[in-house]
């Protein structure tokens, strides 16, 4: 079940992104229709040019071939395009049809950051390399910069969707597929705090103060809270952080960094009028992002000591 934050924030976030690509898809498309007119075209079009006469056919090892199955010209303003959009799987190998060099850059990606660099110097000796292929008769030009340039505004937008979605639903999902219980983590408990707890999610709060000291009475009632040992008392600081989680949610922003550290159980209530709704929104995305790379580091740890007992030790 994915996280909710406070009610309204996520629909608010949704609108203003919406609003903020819109805009700049429609200021990319602008610019491109200013550059090339390919979208919109010109208001007043030139005299068209008398068309190149270029044969149907040429011939090759002796042989007459079709002009339309020989291959186009590259561009070198697509390769560096390429280049620097996805250079590190290969793009502009693949571009060049250097086919076996775009597999290896996409398998080390580009030789760990170094095959990237040095094809900055390269590109031009690839694309001059595939087009000395085509007879200089017959070269005609693929057209794919223009193409390119012309695709630019739905590209950029697609790139700036995929990271804003990555940015604020990848914790999410990672929680919600069960990868990761960030509940948990932000609640520093030893279980989902509603678990712990026993109650439902959008309870209401006087519903899970009552439901809290059901379970405190519980534990004190239990045979380890009879002799005041160490058992009982994490019984006790598992239940009340799992209740200061589900009542105030994680940390807010406004909160010095130090006395975060030393006092983790503090917690702001959130109301759901509360004026500073966009800082808690922020804090709670940010606690989120926290309690991910609190598992990644613990389980690259975890990861690193079997790997040191199984074939080191």
């Amino acid at each position: 079940m994915a996280i909710k934050t406070t009610e309204g924030n996520e629909w608010q976030v949704l609108g203003l992104a919406l609003v903020a690509l819109w805009g700049v898809y429609q200021t990319l498309r602008w610019c491109c229709s200013c550059c090339c007119r390919c979208c919109c075209g010109k208001r007043e079009a030139p005299p068209a040019a008398a068309p190149l006469i270029q044969p149907d056919k040429v011939k090759v090892d002796g042989r007459e071939v079709s002009a339309a199955h020989l291959i186009q010209t590259k561009d070198a303003r697509t390769a560096y395009f390429l280049w620097l959009t996805m250079g590190l799987v290969g793009a502009h190998h693949f571009y060049a049809d250097r086919l076996l060099h775009g597999v290896l850059a996409a398998c080390s990606g580009n030789f760990f950051g170094v095959g990237w660099f040095l094809d900055f110097f390269l590109i031009p000796t690839y694309v001059a390399a595939i087009n000395r292929q085509v007879p200089p008769e017959v070269a005609r030009p693929d057209n794919s910069c223009g193409r390119l340039t012309c695709r630019l505004p739905v590209i950029v937008t697609t790139i700036i969707v995929v990271f804003l979605a990555f940015i604020f639903r990848f914790p999410a999902i990672l929680h919600g597929t069960g990868v990761v219980d960030l509940e948990q983590r932000m609640a520093g408990t030893a279980g989902n705090p509603y678990v712990i707890l026993e109650v439902e999610r959008d309870l209401p709060q006087e519903d899970i103060r009552k439901a809290y000291s059901s379970q405190l009475k519980e534990v004190e009632g239990s045979k380890d809270c009879q002799t005041a040992n160490k058992a009982c008392k994490a019984k006790k600081q598992n239940l009340k952080k799992a209740a200061e989680f589900i009542l105030h949610g994680p940390p807010q922003s406004d909160e010095p960094q130090k006395e975060k550290t030393e006092k983790k159980a503090r917690r702001k209530p959130r109301e759901k009028n509360d004026d500073d709704a966009w800082a808690d929104w922020g804090d709670y995305l940010r606690a989120e992002w926290d309690a991910v790379g609190q598992e990644i580091k613990e389980g690259s740890s975890q990861f690193a000591k079997n790997l040191e007992k199984d074939y080191f030790s």
